[in-house]
């Protein structure tokens, strides 16, 4: 009975029963019915059941959001009421060891959660990489060579990193590489996505906050930096962060201090920073959306991850490793892909980059081949996408502008309809000089 699970559910007679379950299969459990609950008892925690959170709080994969954030590095099965295909995809995405139904055995939980924690990497890790591991760094394209050459410098030294490249070409995982092969490895590797960081939670979700700082603080609460003390914190995506934003952040990051909401006591914060964004940060501070200074304290060295359409090479080798990884996760044997997958694969434009192509591989799992992956077992929603692209007349500059017509040149919606980032997006137009809301005659009928 020394291995502690944290059984969630806000439920009083679900959770009791999860909790009969997980005893049952040898394990001391705590209870909780709620986010406060749980976060109070992360650091305990050494495999956490995750089941329905209170409708008004945070949905299961906001929470694992929150557990990662906070250094927790416990692993998390899932046990939902059900389950869509949606919703595994979501879970793998978001690392979750196992995803079972309320429906399924409880001894099956309790086997899902001794085999997480047979599987589990060491506390001290990022839950993806092992010590100093540039084993995920796929790739033997130029571009990939060089870049596994800069990390272990970037690594030894403790400067500020700013990782720039198109939306899915892997920042987080370059980041998560630079932490674990560095001096920092033993601390927490937090991420922050600034994209969800609205103005008014900033100085809270940050710094932290005493009992009784504002309505509702019923107890003290540290911050996502202290959390990330003697560690490494990711900000990720800093370009949508806001210019109110970047004024607290930079002078915490000057003063290297912080001071939770309500104290008078400052706290010394001792991080590396690492910053991502897919923007043209040097545009935005022509456009002064954003700060200069920030730039230049968060950029000492770069690093950019080139799109997956300029090092096409490297498809059949990540083709291999996500089969591979998703083989000895689920259990398969899915032995390849046929050379006509091969050749649609490395003629698609892949917008999503190496995102996308993850989730192509893992959509596949959900009904694994029981042989060579071929064309029939390719999702629907991919072939139409290749096919899309084969039978629009005229090729990419049509598509695209037939996609702005049909979004009243609202950009956000063109690149949806497309599949493409904004940057994505904005890279086409300028590369054939489609200037906003031209007038042209329809050239193309873009299929749906």
């Amino acid at each position: 009975m020394d291995t502690n699970v944290v059984a969630v559910d806000f439920r009083a007679t679900a959770r009791a029963r999860l909790s009969s379950g997980l005893r049952g299969g040898g394990f001391a459990v705590e209870e909780c019915s709620d986010w406060n609950e749980l976060s109070r008892s992360l650091e305990r925690a050494d495999a956490i059941c995750l089941g329905e959170l209170d409708p008004a709080g945070p949905n299961f994969l906001e929470a694992l959001r929150r557990i990662r954030s906070s250094g927790c590095r416990a692993p998390v099965v899932l046990w939902l009421p059900n389950r869509t295909e949606a919703m595994l995809l979501d879970a793998l995405r978001a690392g979750v060891a196992d995803f079972l139904k309320q429906t399924d055995p409880l001894a099956d939980v309790a086997a899902a959660v001794g085999a997480s924690l047979s599987n589990r990497l060491p506390a001290t890790c990022p839950p993806t990489l092992a010590r100093g591991d540039l084993s995920r760094i796929v790739g033997a394209s130029s571009a990939m060579s060089h870049l596994r050459s800069q990390l272990p410098s970037l690594a030894a030294s403790d400067c500020s990193v700013l990782i720039s490249g198109e939306t899915g070409t892997g920042k987080d995982l370059a980041a998560e590489v630079i932490h674990s092969s560095s001096r920092r490895w033993r601390g927490p590797f937090v991420c922050i996505n600034c994209a969800a960081l609205p103005d008014s939670l900033l100085e809270s979700e940050l710094f932290g906050y005493e009992r009784g700082a504002f309505t509702g603080a019923s107890t003290s609460h540290p911050g996502r930096l202290e959390y990330a003390n003697r560690g490494t914190v990711f900000l990720d995506e800093i370009g949508e962060m806001s210019l109110h934003a970047q004024s607290k952040l930079l002078r915490v990051l000057e003063a290297r201090e912080i001071q939770r909401l309500g104290s008078n006591t400052s706290l010394p914060l001792d991080v590396r920073i690492v910053a991502a964004s897919n923007q043209n940060l040097a545009g935005m501070i022509a456009a002064r959306t954003f700060r200069s200074d920030l730039f230049f304290r968060l950029s000492v060295a770069r690093l950019h991850l080139p799109p997956l359409r300029e090092r096409k090479q490297d498809i059949p080798e990540l083709l291999s490793y996500y089969v591979g990884v998703l083989n000895r996760r689920t259990g398969n044997a899915v032995a390849g892909w046929t050379d006509s997958v091969l050749q649609t694969l490395i003629d698609y434009d892949w917008p999503g980059n190496i995102r996308e192509l993850r989730n192509l591989v893992e959509a596949i799992f959900i009904h694994p081949p029981a042989g060579p992956i071929g064309e029939s077992d390719l999702p629907e929603w991919f072939k139409s996408e290749t096919m899309r692209g084969l039978t629009t007349p005229g090729g990419d500059r049509e598509r695209l502008i037939g996609a702005l017509s049909s979004a009243r040149w609202n950009k956000t919606k063109a690149a949806a309809e497309l599949r493409w980032s904004r940057m994505t997006l904005y890279r086409k137009m300028k590369k054939y000089g489609i200037a906003a809301e031209q007038s042209f005659q329809p050239l193309c009928v873009v299929s749906r």
